[in-house]
């Protein structure tokens, strides 16, 4: 992948053209876009430009070899150990969520390298685009957009569903109650629905 694989197309043509000595105006004459859009892209790409060498040191950094001696019987442990702790995870989220995520969630999204996430979704948008579909090119096109936020999942995976779920649980149980006598009658079932799943099936509830 190069440096400027990362990029946009637009954040592309803006570099190219600023690495030919272009001046931010000259840019903008010739993409037909204002000076303020030219000026983003520029900020945007040396962003991301900025990320993806940090992503590539430290990639390269791994793959470094340390001076630790270790016997076989060692890096066993290691490698048992870890899976072990994968596992624990692994089954904690299933826990949680009570639902088992692992071979749900699209292959983008199981990514824990960021350059490989780049490369994931541009394969990503680029067959949506080739398809044909109206309706899929153009949620190709929003999303690209959002390319490094999308990216940095592989970093940060966290996730606003439960606070979406909750959101939407609230909306359900204003719209069948066909309106509650006053807010604090029904902002004290909001904090009945947030207790615990267990505590609402128990016939020991408080």
């Amino acid at each position: 992948m190069n440096r400027i694989d990362c990029l946009t197309d637009r954040q592309r043509d803006v570099y190219l053209l600023r690495e030919k000595g272009m001046s931010g105006p000259a840019i903008a004459r010739e993409l037909g876009i204002t000076k303020n859009a030219v000026y983003q892209h520029i900020h945007h790409y040396e962003r991301r430009l900025k990320q993806y060498d940090a992503y590539r040191d430290a990639r390269e950094r791994n793959l470094e070899p340390i001076g630790i001696p270790l016997t076989r019987g060692d890096a066993k442990l290691i490698v048992r150990a870890l899976r072990g702790y994968r596992r624990r995870i692994e089954s904690t989220v299933v826990q949680n969520i009570k639902s088992d995520w692992l071979g749900r969630v699209p292959y983008e999204y199981q990514l824990t390298d960021p350059l490989a996430a780049y490369e994931g979704w541009k394969r990503w948008f680029d067959a949506a685009e080739a398809s044909g579909i109206p309706a899929l090119m153009k949620f190709a096109e929003l999303k690209r957009s959002r390319l490094d936020g999308l990216a940095a999942h592989a970093v940060f995976p966290i996730s606003t569903g439960k606070l979406e779920g909750f959101n939407n649980k609230i909306k359900v149980a204003k719209r069948i109650g066909y309106g509650y006598r006053d807010d604090a009658y029904f902002f004290t079932l909001v904090r009945y629905l947030a207790l615990p799943a267990a505590w609402l099936e128990s016939h020991n509830f408080p």
